[in-house]
């Protein structure tokens, strides 16, 4: 496949520092999964060989620098581990109320103040998707079958906002995490539903994806593991937690990158419930901090 785990890689886009850094990008091709500096279980584009090799930046106002990525480092967490295939008993359908959500896309984003650990928004990973864009960042093998899946769905719009901790890399090693969010509307819960079916087969067959077991979130959800990779040139090993849900009309796909010993599915599922929470009206979903940079 083509497609990607982690990521928000756009073709035809200038990458940000983060994901020119490789940070938040993992690749699914028929062989396997290529990771670009961390591990994780999330779906990306494919970020260009220039993208792999880039260094990542300082976090303006840090004077700390982050550590370059290496790509391909191995895990040390258990490399002799067998792991199991996934079967996708671990998908929570908690079912509830199945509203029809309208655009904007953007007002279900969690804020920067909504984290439990101080962010920033990456403005140029901040920014509305179409039907075109969704086509790249979806579970597809090709942009073409993105594009008649979308049809077929009848996709209404998303947006995807990547959030960078305090200090980056540096601040990864101390504890913080990178978040990543896409949110996608469709015109009815049917659209929604074929695109959780898509996401949960792409992600259960992905080479060195985990299952784990999380609390629902939404009417139906399921969430992954990837370790792979170091935290920049640290011995320590770096994680990918992702959670995909469904709300009505309403799919949302939930990432982090932080290091292996200090996550958990705990922060995906605290960001999910915050995406929720504004999609149920039991939080304002009023259009959030980060927004749509000039140019998108």
């Amino acid at each position: 496949m083509r497609r990607h785990w982690i990521a928000v890689v756009r073709r035809s886009r200038r990458p940000s520092p983060a994901l020119a850094s490789g940070l938040l990008l993992l690749v699914l091709t028929g062989a396997g999964i290529a990771a670009c500096g961390g591990d994780d279980d999330d779906g990306g584009a494919a970020p260009s060989q220039s993208a792999q090799q880039a260094t990542p930046t300082t976090a303006q106002g840090s004077s700390t620098a982050a550590p370059t990525v290496r790509p391909g480092d191995a895990p040390t967490i258990d490399p002799n581990r067998t792991i199991a295939p996934n079967t996708g008993k671990t998908v929570v359908r908690s079912g509830g109320v199945e509203p029809r959500l309208s655009i904007p896309a953007s007002r279900f984003s969690p804020a920067q103040e909504e984290i439990a650990i101080a962010v920033r928004a990456s403005a140029p990973d901040t920014f509305p998707v179409n039907a075109e864009l969704f086509a790249e960042l979806g579970p597809f093998a090709t942009t073409d079958e993105g594009l008649r899946a979308a049809a077929d769905w009848k996709y209404l719009e998303g947006y995807t906002t990547t959030l960078e901790p305090d200090g980056l890399l540096a601040g990864v090693l101390l504890g913080r995490y990178y978040v990543l969010t896409e949110q996608h509307l469709f015109e009815s819960a049917d659209g929604a539903k074929a695109a959780f079916a898509r996401y949960l087969e792409t992600h259960n067959a992905a080479p060195g994806s985990e299952e784990v077991a999380a609390p629902g979130v939404g009417n139906e959800s399921a969430a992954w593991r990837i370790y792979q990779g170091k935290v920049g040139t640290s011995n320590t090993d770096a994680a990918y937690h992702r959670m995909v849900f469904r709300r009505g009309n309403l799919l949302a796909v939930v990432q982090t990158y932080g290091a292996a010993p200090k996550m958990s599915v705990a922060e995906v599922v605290a960001v999910a419930t915050i995406i929720d929470q504004r999609a149920t009206g039991g939080r304002a979903a009023a259009t959030p901090t980060p927004r749509p940079t000039v140019g998108r």
